[in-house]
């Protein structure tokens, strides 16, 4: 049986242009293709403009719930999905908007999942009103579809969830849309899965009904080698490997979660992140030779990096610090280590207790601390197979003047990480593109 896996974001349902675009994609892609199932996974309307009332509306909702105009932004959740219903003689969930306007938050995170939970469910109904004029699509709401978690907010899918996927999305219609970034407790209330949540919807019913492809719809074609805000012609990758995915993801990526990809990856499951022409990347287990090696380059500013120097040799002092951090909520992203000295580095902005972090040490401990640096990571399966890597990283920051103040790279060289001053952050960044990509001939992704 062939089944896949769409999902819309934000962008891409915003008002009714966007819809109706979504609405061709889908009924194109069920002509040619005839599936026997195809889900269509849906996020609340995104954002319309600049002005404060033109926000997405997962931000409207949370500011229903932190009591932050919260009248006024009912009133405009409500009127946008009244004016797409409208704009396609389509029935308005009046009931579901009933709901919205009597809406009042405590503070809980039952009331953040319940009052967030609007815009996906709504975007779920009016979606499938329009879907269903000329398809045979159902909706099902956030209980209906076996996307059992634990926790209320940032909740996971519990253990028992794959198999509840399956079975109640078994026997459905050919055409199925659901709201992502929802599920249930065992109590049958509405949790929300955190950052990322409709990505992971989809991946999790990917892996639950076994699909042949999730495909994630974005404004953006897919992954690029580095930050197109530093590196504006930046190639789009066609292909990385689940690894590599959750590399990038863990490294700041914004356009897919690492939770994300783990369902699939399970599954061996192919994950599409295209734009409304299928231009984009595919993330596999699959990914043919020519494409291995360093593929892609992750920047980070505002890291801090503490030096702990020790006069002699004793066990456990990795592990000593770690527990320092680990008791300040401090999150280390990085670690080097010399006879006698480690060198942790964080981001400066965590919100753990750094006072308390160097009161942990005693004297027989010194430190030193600095701050204002970049992280900047090239991440690809294989590199150690790809001869010289290191040392065009270390020439290229050299012709640049650019001082490598720390550098990690694990046995798999999945991933090698320096950190350099923040001020050549995006010299160094456009340096290592250059010379890792362009000119060695190695960007045959386009």
């Amino acid at each position: 049986m062939s089944k896949y896996v769409m999902k819309f974001g934000g962008t891409s349902l915003k008002d009714a242009t966007a819809i109706e675009r979504a609405h061709k994609i889908v009924k194109d892609f069920y002509g040619k293709n005839n599936p026997d199932q195809l889900i269509i996974v849906v996020s609340a309307a995104g954002k319309l403009g600049d002005g404060p009332l033109e926000d997405k509306v997962t931000d409207l909702l949370e500011n229903i719930y932190r009591n932050e105009n919260p009248i006024a932004s009912k009133n405009e959740v409500i009127r946008r999905y009244k004016d797409i219903a409208e704009t396609f003689d389509v029935f308005s969930p009046d009931d579901l908007l009933q709901e919205l306007s009597e809406e009042n938050s405590s503070g809980s995170d039952k009331d953040y999942s319940r009052i967030v939970s609007y815009g996906e469910r709504l975007s779920s109904q009016i979606v499938n009103a329009v879907f269903s004029k000329d398809l045979e699509s159902i909706v099902l709401d956030y209980d209906q579809f076996g996307m059992v978690t634990l926790g209320d907010r940032d909740a996971v899918a519990s253990y028992d969830s794959t198999y509840e996927i399956e079975r109640q999305l078994k026997r459905k219609g050919p055409i199925v849309v659901l709201p992502g970034f929802l599920g249930y407790n065992s109590n049958g209330e509405v949790t929300t899965l955190g950052r990322d949540g409709s990505n992971y919807t989809a991946t999790k019913v990917g892996e639950a009904i076994l699909t042949q492809g999730v495909f994630i719809f974005s404004d953006e074609p897919g992954v690029r080698r580095a930050n197109p805000k530093i590196v504006s012609d930046a190639e789009v990758l066609k292909e990385m490997s689940y690894n590599e995915a959750i590399e990038f993801a863990e490294l700041g990526a914004k356009i897919i979660n690492a939770k994300s990809i783990e369902p699939a990856k399970n599954q061996n499951i192919p994950i599409h992140i295209v734009d409304e022409r299928y231009k984009g990347t595919t993330i596999s287990g699959n990914v043919s030779l020519e494409h291995q090696g360093a593929k892609i380059i992750a920047s980070s500013p505002n890291h801090s990096i503490l030096s702990i120097h020790y006069d002699t040799d004793k066990p456990g002092v990795l592990a000593d610090v770690a527990k320092k951090f680990a008791d300040s909520k401090i999150n280390i992203e990085c670690i080097a280590d010399e006879r006698h000295a480690l060198s942790v580095a964080y981001l400066s902005s965590s919100k753990g207790d750094l006072s308390k972090l160097l009161r942990h040490f005693d004297s027989s401990y010194k430190l030193s601390l600095e701050n204002s640096f970049a992280r900047i990571s090239i991440i690809g399966e294989e590199m150690r197979n790809q001869v010289g890597v290191l040392a065009k990283i270390a020439q290229s920051f050299q012709d640049g003047g650019i001082s490598i103040e720390m550098i990690s790279q694990a046995l798999t060289q999945l991933n090698v990480t320096t950190f350099v001053p923040q001020e050549y952050e995006r010299i160094a960044v456009k340096r290592l593109y250059d010379d890792l990509f362009r000119n060695n001939g190695n960007s045959s992704d386009e």
